[in-house]
C-alpha cells in the first residue's frame, strides 16, 4: 500500500484539544487512518515511535511540549524486580489466552468499571460503539490477550504483534474486583516474556511522559530505552 516514505508524507496534523496526560498542555499528532496497514511497515512505525488508536496511525507533534517519549523494553535484558516477582508468583493461577480480538458485553462491562475505578479523577463515558472504534477496530497485526481465572476474564490487553519484528501494546484494562492482583503489572511482566518466547527483539509499551504520575510505573522495568530525538537512549532510572 505504502512505502514508508510515502506513508509518513501523507500524513496530517490533528489538533485535538486538551492532553489526556498533562491537562495544562494541547494536544496535536500527525495522524494517517490507515485500516489495511502492513506488518511490516507497522513495525517500522512501531521502531519509529508511532502509535495507533483504531485505524489511525499517530504520533505526537505538539508545539510547545516534547514530554510524551515513545519506550522500549529488550526481553533478553529485562529481569523482573523482587516486588515483580511476587506478583508473578500471586498470579500463578492465572491463565494466559492470545486470541483474535472480539469485543462482547463482558468485556464492555469490565471496561466500563475499569475506567471509573482508574480514571475517577476525570471519568470518561465511553460508549460499546466507541470502544469498538477506538480499540477494537483490528489491523492486521491487531490480538488480544486475556488473563483468566477459570473461565472469568480479569484483564485484557490488545496488543499488535508482528512475528520477529515488534510487539507493542495498544491498551490494557482489568476488571477493578481484581485490583489487588496487580493484573496490569502482570501483564507487563507476562507480555515481555512472551516477546522473548516469540524472538521478538522488543516489547514496546507505548508512551512514557514525564510529569505524569499515572505513567510513572513504566520506569519500573528494567533497563529501558527511551526515543531520544530520534535515536534509542538506553535508561536505568
Amino acid at each position: 500500500m505504502f512505502d514508508l516514505k510515502e506513508f509518513l508524507a501523507q500524513m496530517r496534523p490533528c489538533h485535538c484539544g486538551q492532553c489526556p496526560y498533562l491537562p495544562d498542555e494541547d494536544e496535536t499528532l500527525m495522524a494517517l487512518r490507515c485500516p489495511g496497514l502492513p506488518n511490516l511497515l507497522h513495525a517500522d512505525l512501531i521502531e519509529r515511535g508511532y502509535r495507533h488508536s483504531g485505524d489511525i496511525i499517530y504520533t505526537t507533534a505538539c508545539d510547545k511540549c516534547s514530554k510524551c517519549v515513545p519506550m522500549r523494553i529488550d526481553p533478553m535484558r529485562f529481569r523482573p524486580s523482587k516486588k515483580q516477582r511476587h506478583i508473578l508468583n500471586k498470579n500463578a493461577d492465572v491463565d494466559i489466552v492470545i486470541t483474535v480480538p472480539q469485543l462482547t458485553d463482558e468485556k464492555y462491562d469490565i471496561y466500563r468499571r475499569y475506567m471509573k475505578y482508574q480514571h475517577s479523577d476525570s471519568p470518561q463515558d465511553v460508549t460499546k460503539e466507541g470502544l469498538a472504534k477506538s480499540t477494537y477496530c483490528l489491523l492486521p497485526s491487531s490480538a488480544e490477550i486475556q488473563y483468566c481465572l477459570g473461565d472469568k476474564i480479569i484483564g485484557i490487553t490488545i496488543a499488535d504483534i508482528i512475528p520477529y519484528k515488534a510487539f507493542s501494546s495498544v491498551y490494557h484494562f482489568f476488571d477493578p474486583d481484581f485490583a489487588h492482583r496487580s493484573i496490569g503489572t502482570l501483564s507487563m511482566i507476562a507480555e515481555i516474556s512472551l516477546c522473548g518466547q516469540l524472538q521478538i527483539p522488543f516489547f514496546y509499551p507505548g508512551l512514557w511522559v514525564q510529569g505524569c504520575r499515572k505513567m510513572e510505573y513504566k520506569t519500573r522495568f528494567r533497563p529501558y530505552q527511551l526515543l531520544i530525538d530520534g535515536v534509542w537512549v538506553d535508561c536505568e532510572n
